[in-house]
């Protein structure tokens, strides 16, 4: 039941009833009765019901609940957008009634105004509705009727921003309206509105005086102003150009007129036209310009602008002559003596020409006008002046001036003069003229302080004397050649010496202290020479200047010639070898250069120097006189017996006093006893065909081992020795190397000499184990090899022994492992080669010669003085024997011997047995005394050339058997002339049977027959 009146329960839910006598009622808010329910309405629900048990007894109850309503907002529908239009320009173009400016357009109102209806919906019977949302925009304003919800969006044309919007541009505003209801519930909407802009048009602008201008014949010949323009309009364009409508277009005859990009307007005089240069002075012309700017719409402003042109009086040209010349006045005929004196002179004065004219010429376009001239002034060389009427110049040389005598023969200088001309409004022009001097010659002087010409030698003494002389010539720019003259008495030296004259007049005497005529001169004697200095300038004036020169003699030292001589220490070789009594030795006689007598006198004398007085040998004692010019001389009959055991090795020195009766010096003669050698019994090299062996990379050769060094290794592993040859050092190559990459000999000292063993790593490999023969370090920790420069072969050479070739990583020796493992003759052994560190050092070859001790060879190895005179006895074994430098003289005797000559001539005999003959430099032909072919004897020319082996021996080696001389062509070209001599066959041998042994470019050796 309802309270007041019946409804329909299920218009405001659902209500259930349960047999148990529960009931629930679920309210159903999206029912249109219960929204109806408004704020404080209300609907009192009355339920009755009745309880019946099994016995049909009853009972009844009412239960009441009350339904609430509450208010609900409203909701809007309706217009929510809108749109403007700006008001702006349609009709650009036409001119604005009383102004000078077009109009860009008509005005026209646009759309300024825009409205809708919003309408609110309240599902509360009986609601009201309030409207609200007045507001002010960017653009206009906005406002909607409190009662009715019509709203109304009124734009602004007076607002910048509304300006600032281009034609076609568009902008967007909202507005929020809101709507209450009488329970005070709200409920809002947004209101859009577009803004479409319309096109303003452009306006000039300028500061005072931007818009007018001045400008003057003559004087100042542009004039300019800025313009500006101003447009609301956001993002226009503004473009400046002139007028169409312009009165002078864009110029006349008297100048042109131009706008810029920015505005800024400029006029430019036509300065060199007629009708500028017509204006006279106070006259003037005004021209008139429109200047016009245009947006990018289309719409423009235009502006006059005015200028004045003023003309002045005109300045008066000038023509005429404007250049002229000169000649100094000079020399003509250099060459003659000048009277009372020794000096030349460079010419005979000529007068030149001194002066010059010229005339100039006034223009002036004003009629009437007068001319006046000016410009006198005095110049570096000479005055200069101008008539003041006329106009005619005159340049006067002035011959005193230094500046005229500094010019030199040919030189030229320029002096420039401005000349004026004033006319009667005192306008003027200038000219310039240019007058070119030439010069003439002046002769130089030579000059020279105390002393300076003369001098003194002293033959043995002081050897060079000089003087320094000077020249001076007044020309600038000269220069001094100085030279001997062709009138020198002894022209440019005789026999005496030299004399010689640098470019800075520094004069030298240089006395030829060997020649005979020198030495011949006593003590006490002197010869003077006389010489002429000449000093010639650019232009062929010179001048003489005599310097007399004094030589002074003095006594001469005797001249004395050490020598070598080399033999075995085994005194059983004398008698081997031919020479029971002793090894004759090579004294070489001494000479004086002043002819003077010599007495040689035995001052130290060794043990084992013998001389034979035609009789018997007899011992030579210290104090003895060996030699007397023109009376005895036993130097040629001295002998050396060898005194100690045979595998000693002796260095001796037999020390003679030479002298002429005032002076005494000493002649060595060095005697070394030789133990017997040990000869390499096997040789090879790890190389790269003649390139670098490249850093980083290592390089090996396989060496097959001979049964000659078996024996030697299984009879002494502890003698055996490795020589190691290799031309590694500092790039670019030298030779001989420098000291500083030599070892200074002394092992395990990490001096500065073993610099190369901190790169360089040589080893042995047996059977994969590596030997290191040479050490890449260089501390005390580790052994270090003596290294040495070998002049016989150019090469660093270091000698190692089988006890200091070490197992990498261990401390076992070469020696012991073989002691341990035997070798076989036929065994490899690998030589292998590391650069570790790519340094400034390269090596193109490393050769091993493996030593080994053979007691039944007697033979020996000897390398003679580099520069010194050897002779050198060789063994019935097989011997190694190499002279150095110097004349050496060297007896192989029995055996297979290798005997190098060295530098010098050498005399080369190989006695018995199969010898080779090295000839290994091409400075002078050998003399090789007993070659026999028959007897396995070879020339080795390895040294001195390399070829192919399919190329023609012939191209590189002949033999003249008329002659009995082999000649070498280095180049392999075969041509005749490039052939040179490099030894005589004293023995004459056929041809045909001269063996020879050479290499090719692989480094292989080769035998041929010619």
């Amino acid at each position: 039941m309802l309270n007041g009146g019946a409804v329909n329960l299920t218009d405001y839910g659902t209500l259930t009833q349960n047999a148990n006598g529960t009931w629930s009622f679920v309210l159903d808010n999206s029912k249109p009765a219960t929204q109806a329910l408004a704020d404080g309405n209300t609907i009192n629900v009355s339920l009755g019901y009745t309880l019946t048990d099994k016995d049909s007894d009853t009972d009844s109850k009412t239960i009441t609940f009350t339904i609430n309503g509450t208010n609900d907002t409203p909701t809007i529908t309706g217009d929510t957008t809108g749109a403007v239009i700006e008001a702006g320009n349609a009709d650009p173009g036409a001119v604005i009634a009383g102004t000078t400016s077009t109009d860009p357009g008509a005005l026209t109102a646009g759309t300024p105004t825009v409205s809708g209806t919003l309408t609110a919906h309240d599902p509360d019977a009986g609601a009201t509705a309030t409207w609200s949302g007045n507001a002010a925009g960017t653009y206009g304003s906005f406002a909607v009727n409190a009662t009715t919800g019509v709203w109304t969006y009124t734009l602004d044309n007076s607002k910048p921003a509304t300006n600032a919007l281009a034609e076609g541009a568009s902008a967007t505003e909202t507005f929020t309206v809101t709507v209450t209801d009488d329970k005070g519930a709200t409920s809002t909407q947004d209101v859009t509105v577009t803004i479409t802009g319309a096109n303003d048009s452009p306006v000039i602008s300028y500061a005072a005086g931007n818009a007018a201008g001045g400008v003057t014949e003559d004087g100042t010949l542009t004039t300019g102003g800025q313009l500006a323009s101003a447009d609301p309009d956001t993002g226009h364009t503004a473009a400046w150009s002139i007028s169409p409508n312009s009165p002078q277009g864009t110029g006349t005859a008297y100048g042109t007129f131009s706008v810029n990009s920015s505005g800024q307007w400029t006029y430019t005089l036509n300065n060199a036209s007629a009708a500028v240069q017509a204006l006279a002075q106070g006259q003037s012309v005004t021209e008139t310009y429109t200047v016009r700017v245009t947006d990018d719409k289309g719409a423009w402003d235009d502006q006059q602008v005015t200028v004045v042109i003023n003309g002045t009086n005109d300045t008066p040209t000038i023509t005429g002559d404007t250049t002229g010349a000169v000649i100094e006045a000079g020399n003509a005929d250099p060459g003659a003596v000048i009277a009372g004196t020794t000096s030349t002179d460079p010419g005979a004065l000529t007068a030149g020409t001194p002066t010059v004219s010229g005339t100039l010429t006034a223009h002036d376009p004003d009629a009437g006008a007068t001319a006046t001239w000016s410009g006198n002034a005095a110049g570096t060389y000479g005055s200069f002046a101008v008539n003041a009427t006329t106009g005619v110049w005159t340049y006067t040389l002035d011959n005193s001036k230094p500046a005229t005598n500094a010019l030199a023969e040919g030189a030229s200088a320029t002096e420039t003069f401005t000349v004026t001309v004033t006319d009667d409004k005192g306008a003027t022009s200038t000219q310039d003229v240019s007058v070119t001097i030439t010069g003439a010659n002046d002769s130089p002087v030579i000059s020279y302080a105390a002393g300076n010409a003369a001098g003194g030698v002293t033959e043995d003494g002081t050897l060079t004397t000089g003087g320094q002389l000077a020249s001076a010539d007044p020309d600038t720019g000269h220069t001094a050649a100085w030279s001997i003259s062709p009138n020198s008495p002894q022209g440019t030296g005789t026999a005496y010496g030299t004399f010689s004259v640098n470019s800075s007049g520094q004069w030298t005497y240089t006395l030829n202290n060997a020649s005979a005529a020198v030495q011949a001169l006593a003590q006490g004697q002197s010869v003077t020479e006389t010489y002429t200095v000449r000093v010639t300038d650019d232009k062929g004036a010179w001048d003489d200047q005599q310097v007399t020169v004094v030589i002074n003699g003095t006594n001469d030292v005797p001249v004395v010639t050490n020598s070598h001589n080399w033999m075995s220490s085994d005194p059983s070789q004398q008698a081997a070898t031919g020479h029971p009594d002793g090894y004759p030795l090579l004294v070489n006689i001494p000479t004086d250069p002043d002819g003077n007598n010599l007495t040689v006198t035995a001052a130290s004398v060794p043990v084992g120097v013998y001389y034979f007085d035609g009789a018997a040998y007899h011992v030579v004692t210290s104090g003895m006189t060996l030699f007397q010019t023109g009376g005895i001389n036993l130097l040629d009959d001295l002998v050396y017996r060898p005194t100690a055991t045979a595998n000693d090795t002796v260095n001796l020195n037999l020390s003679l006093n030479v002298s002429d009766g005032l002076v005494t010096t000493t002649e060595n003669v060095g005697i070394h006893e030789v133990a017997p050698n040990r000869l390499p019994t096997d040789s090879s090299e790890v190389s790269n065909d003649g390139h670098p062996l490249t850093s980083g990379s290592s390089q090996t050769h396989d060496l097959t081992i001979s049964q000659t060094t078996v024996n030697g290794i299984i009879a002494d592993p502890h003698g055996s020795t490795v020589v190691v040859y290799t031309d590694f050092q500092n790039t670019p190559i030298t030779t001989p190397i420098p000291a500083s990459e030599q070892n200074p000999g002394t092992f395990n000292d990490g001096s500065t000499g073993s610099h190369r063993e901190q790169e360089v790593q040589a080893e042995i490999v047996i059977n994969g184990n590596h030997f290191v023969v040479v050490e890449a370090d260089t501390t005390a920790a580790k052994f270090e090899q003596s290294w040495s420069y070998d002049s016989a072969s150019g090469m660093m050479k270091a000698t190692v022994n089988y006890d200091n070739i070490l197992l990498n990583g261990t401390g076992q020796s070469l020696a012991n492992y073989l002691i341990d493992h035997p070798p076989s003759a036929g065994d490899t052994w690998t030589l292998f080669y590391t650069d570790n560190a790519g340094g400034p050092y390269q090596a193109r070859t490393l050769q091993f010669d493996f030593f080994t001790h053979d007691p039944g060879d007697p033979g020996i190895t000897v390398t003679g003085d580099a520069t010194l005179p050897d002779q050198i006895y060789g063994t019935s074994g097989h011997d190694v024997l190499s002279g150095g430098g110097g004349n050496d003289i060297i007896y192989g005797a029995g055996g297979d011997d290798l005997i190098i000559g060295g530098l010098g001539k050498d005399t080369m005999t190989g006695g018995a047995g199969a010898d080779t003959f090295k000839l290994d430099h091409l400075d002078i032909k050998d003399l090789i005394a007993d070659y026999h072919g028959g007897e396995g004897d070879k020339i080795d020319l390895s040294a001195l050339f390399d070829t192919a082996p399919a190329n023609s021996i012939s191209n590189y080696v002949h033999y003249n058997s008329a002659t009995s001389t082999v000649s070498v062509d280095t180049s392999g070209s075969g041509n005749a002339a490039n052939f040179v001599d490099v030894a005589v066959l004293q023995n004459a041998p056929a041809a045909g049977t001269i063996n020879i042994l050479y290499d090719d470019s692989n480094h292989v050796q080769h035998t041929a027959t010619i």
